[in-house]
């Protein structure tokens, strides 16, 4: 089966919108949900183009890359400790040597912040959930390879981090806004 450049067209014009709320709804910035938004229905739209019959069910797979590529975006951005704009301030003013040190009082700041989310995390998660969450978060396991370790389906896995995460994101509250 081809699909025609309008009916992907069309498909991007009708999801764009739903994408762009699903990545808003959980990221601050309006330029990172554009990008994510974009990248998220490229892929899919590539991977739709490609094999539309092996695709029974777009919306799932649609929300599966979304949350994919959010999770790589959190990822990423845990790993970064200085931002664009921040790394152009030190690169101007790196003669005083003030900034330097700023940005280590930072960096410390937020490694704080991560510890107070972990803690957080071992206070209001289970033995079962708190392995998922670090497990597949912080150390970025597959859920096939730890469902299989936990005697449960990647889909069970998915499920409960899922709601593990919905259950930091209240309990945790103050903690995760400041990271």
């Amino acid at each position: 089966m081809t699909i025609s450049e309008s009916s992907l067209c069309d498909l991007w014009a009708d999801l764009y919108p739903k994408v762009y709320g699903y990545f808003l709804r959980r990221l601050d910035n309006r330029l990172d949900v554009e990008d994510l938004a974009s990248i998220t229905l490229t892929s899919f739209l590539q991977k739709y183009r490609q094999n539309p019959d092996k695709i029974t069910n777009k919306h799932a797979f649609l929300w599966k890359i979304a949350h994919n590529q959010l999770c790589l975006f959190i990822k990423s951005k845990s790993k970064t400790f200085l931002s664009i704009s921040l790394e152009d301030e030190i690169e101007d003013n790196i003669d005083t040597g003030i900034d330097l040190a700023i940005e280590n009082e930072r960096s410390k700041e937020l490694q704080i912040r991560i510890q107070k989310l972990i803690k957080c995390m071992e206070n209001h998660l289970k033995n079962p959930e708190l392995i998922i969450v670090k497990r597949i978060i912080m150390d970025d396991e597959k859920s096939t390879n730890l469902g299989k370790e936990l005697n449960l389906t990647p889909e069970n896995i998915r499920q409960k981090l899922s709601r593990s995460l919905k259950k930091l994101k209240i309990k945790c509250k103050s903690v995760w806004l400041d990271i």
